[in-house]
């Protein structure tokens, strides 16, 4: 699904949309904003657990892992290595095109939730079975591709499995 602008879908969504107008907003006269749009940011070294780090830490030990809705939500997901390239090619060529510029970080397509750990399934050889559970989720809905605003023409956009194999290598 790819779309133009932003449809805070969540609590969070709306307090990122919030904050991008707050800044847009107080910036001064002859100052240029940059803001990044950034999905779920993989690596090792995160702290706070997601969606990611459980598959993983479940897939090492052979366990099963249970998926809502039998892992049907697209996600967009991002290794932070991607977000460090973004930030170079934007300090390196400056881009700016205007007073306010946003920059959508997302991989260059989406994959379900189901398929994200498939992938590290078979990547991890590992045993673990993978079961759906009837359950809502307070982050029941599909990530969107949004098309940049302020296109980053010299970043070549990374596949989820691209930014998968990423995470994985880290490990190794």
């Amino acid at each position: 699904i790819k779309i133009k602008i932003p449809d805070p879908n969540n609590l969070y969504g709306l307090s990122k949309y919030i904050s991008e107008k707050i800044i847009k907003q107080l910036s001064k006269p002859n100052s240029i904003s940059i803001i990044l749009r950034l999905p779920l940011v993989i690596g090792r070294r995160k702290k706070q657990n997601d969606v990611i780090n459980y598959f993983y830490n479940k897939l090492k030990c052979d366990e099963d892992i249970e998926l809502i809705e039998n892992g049907k939500f697209l996600r967009n997901i991002i290794h932070y290595s991607e977000i460090l390239k973004i930030i170079r090619n934007i300090i390196n060529y400056k881009p700016f095109t205007k007073k306010n510029n946003i920059y959508h970080c997302n991989s260059s397509d989406l994959m379900s939730v189901f398929n994200i750990c498939k992938y590290m399934k078979l990547k991890m050889n590992s045993n673990s079975k993978i079961k759906s559970i009837k359950k809502k989720f307070v982050n029941d809905f599909n990530s969107l591709i949004v098309k940049n605003q302020d296109s980053l023409k010299y970043h070549k956009k990374q596949t989820i499995s691209q930014n998968l194999d990423a995470y994985l290598d880290e490990f190794c």
